[in-house]
This record gives structure tokens, sequence and C-alpha cells, in this order.
């Protein structure tokens, strides 16, 4: 599904995208290239229209593993948020996130060495309903 070029090509959008990148030193979050980088909605902006400019709704990932994560994001949803509130705090500890990404692969228990992502078994849609 192509997205709607009217609304990447804001201010607002590409402001957003600069910030996620940013703060994931411009590499994807699973293996660390930077080959055709793309932010990621964490919680998917098809069901939370209201989380498509919060930067902690985003994700930095390369092109390959944007591919594989694309509409699959409830399965990768808790490694995803353990991701950035490790960047965050190592943020708030003073530490910068330049690209180092050691911290990031401690809550990727579902990566293979070669950086592709294997499916989760017990992750699934959320409930009707409930906020996330």
């Amino acid at each position: 599904m192509k997205q709607d070029r009217r609304i990447t090509a804001t201010k607002e959008w590409k402001d957003w995208e600069s910030s996620v990148k940013e703060r994931d030193g411009r590499v994807c979050v699973i293996c660390g290239s930077n080959y055709r980088l793309a932010a990621h909605h964490i919680l998917p902006k098809r069901d939370y229209p209201e989380k498509t400019y919060d930067t902690d709704n985003g994700i930095s990932l390369c092109h390959k593993h944007h591919s594989e994560v694309q509409f699959k994001e409830y399965e990768y949803l808790n490694k995803f948020q353990s991701i950035i509130k490790a960047e965050l705090k190592l943020r708030e500890l003073g530490e910068p996130c330049d690209g180092n990404t050691e911290p990031s692969q401690i809550y990727l228990e579902g990566v293979t060495t070669r950086g592709e992502i294997k499916s989760s078994t017990s992750a699934g849609q959320p409930p009707k309903g409930k906020k996330i």
C-alpha cells in the first residue's frame, strides 16, 4: 500500500521522520545499516492516527527490515517499544545514541545474527477497543 503523498510531503511528516532517524543514530535499529533508511510507525497510523507524528511511535529501519515488518506491526510492538525505552534511557544518562546498536540488540531476541527477523508466535492483534 502506497503512502498518501499528501501526508508524506508535509513539513510535519518530514520533521517527524527526521527526528526518528536522528534519535536512532540514522541507522536501522535491527542491523545497523543506513541503506534506504525509513522511519516506521511502531503503532500503525491506520489504527492510531493520533500517533502519526509522535516521535516515540517511530523507529528507524533499513529497506529490508521495513519490508519485513510492514503490516506486521503488532508482532514487533513490544520489541520496538523496548528499543525506544532503552534509547531514551541512554539519552537520559547522557550517553548519546550514535548508531551503536548494541543496547537495542539486547531487546531483539527474535533477530538472527544476520539481522533477519523471526516472527513472534505469541504476538498478535491487540484486543478491540484496548488502548496500547
